[in-house]
């Protein structure tokens, strides 16, 4: 709640803030707060008279109206004219047909819902990023499975022609999303997309964490440890620290990245919060609290889950309740 206050202030001063906008959107759609439907629905909509020829403002207004009705067939089915509405206005583009064929599907329209479904097919048949990804998301929606794998598959083997780099990028979001399906099916495209991407490090990373699971933590090393020079990407390293820094004979990996980033960014306040934590993993309360030092001499807009971390750190680890509190109340101000 707090957070959506902060950012409410900072749009009423910056409204033309597009970025800012769409940042309120998402913290609002994660927001348990009753009143987000409307301040939604006003923000989208403000979106969508602020940029009257753009497709994208009107299918995310159409496809959280559908969202947030779900439960409710007789308000979801009066969306349905908008859909036709906005089908009428893009027929050369695919995205309307699908936001049409959710609202068809939640009010069981199932003639209507046919003819979608042919259209649509017409449209993924093209080897285009989005058609490959809208034919893999109606595959898993119909829960064919093995279906969504083998066009995975198809793409990191290149029997689906799309250029290259958006082969990548395809195939880094939807083993991402998808490798819990099918971990060794998964594995195998993995390791078919790193011999055209050696270098990759979000696949690289992606693989290593697959690999953990899979209860091969030797070769996920590897991985990581390829990986480590190139990751600049701090959610890319927050899952080798996850995969890591738990398991002592694994965390000297985590250490490893921490530092190969640290080389390239000296004094970022949240590597330093992170290699700190590992330090008193291993017992080196010493060498945390030199980190921990360092961040509380500069008040750095770290994390404040850090500046937390730091206050339990001196209450229990140290006894110094005065260092423990101005962590804590830096903790609190941020």
């Amino acid at each position: 709640e707090t957070w959506i206050v902060a950012l409410e202030k900072l749009y009423a001063e910056q409204p033309s803030n597009r970025t800012l906008r769409y940042h309120l959107i998402q913290v609002l759609l994660a927001s348990k707060a009753k009143t987000k439907f409307p301040r939604l629905i006003a923000l989208m909509t403000q979106d969508q008279k602020l940029f009257p020829l753009e497709i994208w403002p009107q299918v995310y207004l159409l496809t959280y109206k559908t969202w947030k009705n779900r439960r409710d067939k007789a308000e979801t089915g009066l969306l349905l004219p908008e859909c036709q509405q906005l089908m009428k206005k893009y027929p050369n583009r695919m995205e309307p047909l699908v936001v049409a064929w959710y609202v068809a599907r939640r009010i069981s329209m199932l003639y209507f819902l046919k003819k979608l479904e042919t259209k649509i097919a017409r449209f993924t048949q093209a080897n285009t990023l989005w058609a490959v990804w809208y034919r893999v998301m109606m595959k898993y929606n119909q829960k064919k499975f093995a279906k969504v794998f083998d066009i995975i598959q198809d793409i990191a083997s290149q029997k689906i022609m799309i250029p290259a780099e958006e082969a990548k990028v395809l195939l880094q979001i939807l083993l991402a999303r998808f490798y819990w399906k099918n971990r060794p099916r998964a594995l195998t495209i993995y390791n078919i997309a790193l011999k055209k991407w050696p270098h990759d490090t979000e696949l690289l990373v992606g693989r290593g964490r697959l690999l953990i699971y899979l209860k091969r933590p030797q070769e996920a090393l590897k991985d990581f440890a390829k990986a480590a020079p190139h990751l600049n990407n701090i959610n890319l390293i927050q899952r080798v620290l996850w995969a890591t820094s738990y398991n002592s004979a694994t965390r000297h990996v985590a250490m490893q990245v921490l530092q190969h980033y640290l080389q390239r960014h000296p004094g970022h306040p949240w590597a330093i919060g992170q290699r700190a934590y590992i330090y008193e993993q291993k017992k080196q309360y010493d060498l945390a609290e030199k980190d921990y030092q360092y961040l509380l001499q500069r008040t750095l807009p770290a994390p404040s889950s850090i500046y937390t971390r730091i206050s339990s750190f001196y209450q229990y680890r140290r006894k110094d309740i005065p260092k423990a509190i101005q962590a804590l109340t830096i903790a609190i101000r941020h």
